[in-house]
């Protein structure tokens, strides 16, 4: 299938969606400000810390809490289903089939995942703003909605999307880190740093709807969906850095789809993610991509296997080079990395020898 031909695919399955409880719950009959986006898939023992965080939400606006459940073994659906009786005020729930939310090609092989917010969740969500959490993951600051809209009624220029701190769990709920960011991490980001890969956690952004009606589509060949939206929203403006919110809980588990990845398996779908993005950004932003290319190709030649092999690497990493100015501080930093990744499999070698 062509993009178009996926595109009215997904939104085909997504007309097929039936809706928990139907569509004549208050929370239907509303105009929310702001849609929450849950997408959620075996996530027993955390979907309540997630739901509890976005329900006790202190607003002065109308919002609705999307919940997409794929189909969950452990308890998850039946979570799910007493929320969305609970508050109908707040819940539309969507209990997903997977003949319907596993997209495949002629051959039976997966395509996509459709019940994260780059399949359905985009073409679910009603509000003016979009805010996500994973079900797994869950919000500390009750005010956090409720400030990140008064920054966009601020109207300051230059921004599609905000965001704040977030902190690293366990499993258990233990913390790992108390900020995922340094210091000096902790700032606006313009559209270039964004789409150079600058990091923000997704379940601290908020951002305009309107603006990526087709993402389904063009996310059907990436696993890591946050950075083709983070790419695709940073061509219409920045990121604010809102220091003002408590740090949500990102939570690292066994059966989480990117935090279990090794850096090889990351750099690896990374690249694969720009390769498809540099088709989909405005001609003015494709050196960025090009960038990007360049300096992950090159990471990934010491875990090639042989010095032929890692020459290749080496050389095809300049496919995507340029005589810019823009290139060269990327150029010496990816060069010292590299550098310092030999030195240490020598170490290494060395201490395996003696």
């Amino acid at each position: 299938m062509n993009q178009a031909d996926i595109q009215k695919e997904i939104e085909r399955r997504a007309t097929l969606q039936e809706e928990y409880l139907g569509t004549e719950k208050p929370v239907n009959k509303i105009e929310p400000m702001v849609s929450v986006y849950v997408a959620t898939y075996q996530h027993a023992p955390y979907i309540k810390a997630c739901l509890d965080g976005i329900i006790f939400q202190e607003v002065t606006f109308p919002i609705e809490i999307i919940i997409g459940e794929d189909d969950s073994t452990d308890g998850t659906r039946a979570i799910c289903i007493e929320y969305g009786k609970k508050y109908p005020d707040k819940i539309r729930l969507f209990l997903r089939d997977r003949n319907l939310s596993h997209l495949k090609d002629e051959r039976g092989q997966l395509i996509k995942m459709l019940n994260g917010f780059t399949g359905f969740g985009v073409l679910s969500c009603r509000g003016k703003y979009i805010a996500l959490c994973e079900g797994d993951d869950y919000w500390t600051d009750p005010l956090k909605l409720q400030k990140q809209v008064d920054f966009f009624n601020r109207k300051e220029d230059g921004f599609i999307m905000s965001y704040h701190d977030a902190s690293l769990i366990d499993e258990k709920g233990s913390l790992i880190s108390k900020s995922m960011f340094r210091d000096k991490e902790k700032r606006d980001l313009s559209s270039t740093e964004i789409i150079s890969g600058e990091y923000m956690h997704t379940s601290t952004i908020m951002f305009k709807n309107g603006s990526i009606s087709q993402l389904p589509s063009k996310s059907c060949y990436v696993l890591n969906g946050d950075d083709l939206l983070y790419t695709l929203l940073a061509q219409y403006g920045g990121a604010k850095y809102l220091t003002n919110i408590k740090p949500n809980n990102y939570r690292i588990h066994a059966g989480g789809i990117w935090s279990p990845l090794k850096r090889y398996d990351r750099l690896r779908h990374n690249i694969n993610t720009r390769k498809h993005l540099i088709d989909l950004v405005e001609p003015k932003y494709k050196w960025i991509i090009n960038r990007y290319l360049f300096v992950s190709n090159i990471q990934m030649v010491p875990f090639c296997h042989g010095l032929n092999q890692r020459l290749k690497q080496y050389i095809h990493a300049y496919k995507y080079f340029a005589l810019d100015t823009r290139y060269i501080g990327k150029w010496f930093s990816v060069h010292v990395y590299l550098l310092n990744m030999i030195f240490e499999k020598m170490k290494q070698v060395q201490h395996n020898f003696f």
